[in-house]
């Protein structure tokens, strides 16, 4: 039997073409589950929270706000925080107590509007694309008059301002993830997002927006 050099060659090329085929693909693949956002997914999501707030008037009554702009700061880094800018920005713009959200570049110890700061701390973050896990710290406070340097205390308090009646919240979540299905990690960072904005939409739904 005589074998050609000439088809190993062949064989040889036509290998090579498989796996640069091969190698091509996976690499769009890998593009796509790096740039597009989509999930279809199962998840367990646990959240908790600590919330507490005050006005220096000390009363119980309704408290009417209704200011023309409230600004937003969102700090943390990377998909996460501009997605939950934007989801935040929809649930609460234009509600009676915030007015339009303001997004704030770099926030000053005094605003001249009120500030809702919210800071994101990741404890950890596991993404594959058939499983996921994460767990985030964020931390939120708010204040009417614009001072929000309160955020760092244990206890919300008032030091100055008796007139007008001003309010802060401080508000602290702990969010769990366990995610199983196809998703892209943009994707998931979405839904991480997402749920983020919705713990804080309810907290502020029952603090100051009413």
């Amino acid at each position: 039997m005589f074998i050609w050099a000439g088809e190993d060659v062949d064989q040889g090329v036509r290998m090579n073409k498989r796996t640069t085929y091969l190698f091509g693909a996976l690499l769009a693949l890998m593009a796509v589950f790096s740039m597009l956002s989509f999930r279809l997914i199962s998840s367990q999501t646990g959240v908790n929270s600590t919330s507490s707030s005050m006005r220096n008037d000390g009363s119980n009554t309704p408290w009417e706000f209704a200011p023309e702009s409230t600004g937003l700061f969102i700090d943390g880094d990377g998909r996460v925080a501009l997605h939950l800018q934007t989801r935040l920005t929809q649930l609460i713009q234009y509600q009676q107590s915030i007015g339009k959200i303001t997004a704030i570049a770099s926030p000053e110890a005094r605003m001249n509007m009120p500030v809702l700061y919210v800071e994101i701390i990741p404890l950890k973050h596991i993404w594959t694309p058939v499983y996921a896990q994460a767990e985030y710290k964020v931390e939120v406070s708010y204040a009417s008059n614009g001072d929000t340097s309160f955020r760092k205390d244990e206890v919300v308090r008032f030091t100055s301002d008796t007139n007008p009646i001003t309010r802060q919240l401080k508000s602290s979540f702990t969010i769990q993830d366990t995610s199983f299905g196809i998703m892209s990690v943009t994707g998931y960072q979405d839904y991480l997002a997402e749920k983020m904005a919705a713990a804080i939409h309810e907290n502020l739904r029952k603090e100051i927006l009413n």
